[in-house]
């Protein structure tokens, strides 16, 4: 046997003593051991290649070459990966994917560095894309995400910063996640952000109830807490949520003179505190005329008549309302001259709106002139009304009346005692202050 499990070589016969006589077979069988020991030996230059691994036993391979094929034992000016160590060459990884990275952290094989495609690079975290570098820098991680609303509604538990919320549930929180963490928000529908001063702080300390379209920004504050740092409405008009009331100088309380603040409940009010003006409605056809685009916050109204006339003899009848039209509870009367002053009429106490002819219409007789409404306490509205019959024969209508809505006026509409008669011509418009 020419070398042990150990690799050590013993000789094939015993040692060969002086004056003895050394036969044929003892010499053969020892060259034969030898031939064998040196066939299972590397030749220095390499004519074979070894045929198992080959242990250093804790000593090293000195003066290697630079590898160049991947199949080449590396030396150490080429190794990277060492600690102290200098790579002077380029370190090539496979591209890899968001499950399973080319570069990652040992233990941790699904976070780390891949190329989904050429010239780009992609981090990934737990398996999943975060971020994406390209030729113009930080690209987005993801495409805009649904995600449903809930009354803590996680957004930090996602892997994209885009989302859009859907559904109507009211949200009271946004989840937990690192500070700093920042998400951009689009709601699909109306629902109402909470506002706490610790969890969920909202631009102007109020709840705020969302549109279709809107869109918000908001920032992790770490614990579970979060600041939505911008809020934009769908319909381009400012974000006034803050503006709870507005002053406007004139304007002072009954007794003491001190100006008085105006409920604004909208922005549409905020933004047009001076006289407003609604859109002209033609009053050719119908039994009745809406205005139902009233902001909250509304003193005064004015209606104004342009040859209004229906195709019958009932008094013309102006109601309001908060939510609905009010069709009683009004005390109202009016009267009329007509003839050069020859002739007078009155309605009489109308308890379905504010009447606004003392005698009863002419077909085709169209009015024309102006209607006020004031607020005068509370939701409590007075009317009063002068109107012209633009006829012939000239008549003049005055009329006044009082109602007290159950909730802020909101409505208001031109129709007749009884609602039979169906407007035939003319025009009307309306008019609000705050």
């Amino acid at each position: 046997m020419a070398r042990n499990g150990s690799g050590t070589y013993n000789r094939a016969v015993s040692p060969y003593t002086a004056g003895t006589t050394i036969t044929a077979a003892t010499v053969n069988s020892e060259m034969d051991d030898i031939a064998t020991a040196l066939t299972q030996s590397m030749a220095r230059d390499g004519q074979a290649p070894a045929q198992a691994n080959i242990p250093m036993g804790g000593f090293r391979l000195t003066g290697l070459g630079n590898a160049i094929a991947n199949t080449d034992a590396a030396a150490l000016g080429q190794v990277a990966a060492l600690a102290g160590a200098t790579m002077t060459g380029a370190l090539g990884v496979t591209a890899g994917t968001a499950a399973a990275p080319g570069v990652f952290v040992s233990g941790d094989t699904n976070t780390g560095l891949f190329q989904p495609a050429a010239d780009t690079l992609a981090v990934t975290v737990g398996g999943a894309e975060v971020a994406r570098f390209g030729a113009n820098g930080l690209q987005s991680a993801a495409p805009w995400v649904d995600l449903a609303s809930a009354t803590t509604i996680d957004l930090g538990a996602q892997t994209t910063d885009n989302l859009r919320i859907t559904g109507t549930t009211t949200i009271t929180g946004f989840g937990t996640v690192a500070s700093g963490t920042v998400r951009q928000l689009r709601f699909a529908d109306a629902l109402t952000l909470t506002h706490n001063g610790t969890s969920l702080i909202l631009p102007g300390g109020a709840n705020i109830t969302t549109a279709a379209g809107d869109t918000a920004t908001a920032s992790s504050l770490g614990s579970g807490n979060w600041v939505v740092t911008a809020f934009q409405r769908a319909s381009a008009l400012p974000f006034l949520n803050s503006m709870a009331t507005a002053r406007v100088l004139g304007r002072v309380t009954a007794g003491s003179g001190a100006i008085e603040e105006i409920p604004i409940g909208n922005a549409a009010a905020a933004l047009s505190l001076g006289i407003n003006r609604g859109t002209e409605q033609a009053t050719t056809s119908g039994t009745a005329i809406d205005f139902t685009d009233i902001p909250a916050g509304v003193r005064r109204i004015t209606i104004n008549l342009n040859a209004v006339s229906t195709n019958g003899s009932n008094r013309m009848l102006l109601q309001i309302g908060a939510g609905s039209i009010a069709n009683s509870g009004y005390s109202s009367n009016a009267g009329s001259i007509g003839n050069g002053g020859n002739t007078t009429n009155s309605s009489g106490n109308v308890t379905s709106g504010f009447v606004l002819h003392g005698y009863a219409a002419v077909a085709a007789q169209n009015s024309i002139g102006s209607i006020r409404l004031v607020n005068i306490s509370g939701n409590t509205w007075i009317c009063s009304a002068i109107l012209a019959d633009g006829t012939a024969t000239v008549s003049v209508h005055i009329s006044g009346g009082v109602i007290s809505l159950g909730g802020v006026l909101d409505r208001v509409r031109l129709t007749n005692v009884g609602g039979a008669d169906t407007f035939d011509a003319g025009a009307i418009n309306i008019m609000w202050e705050f």
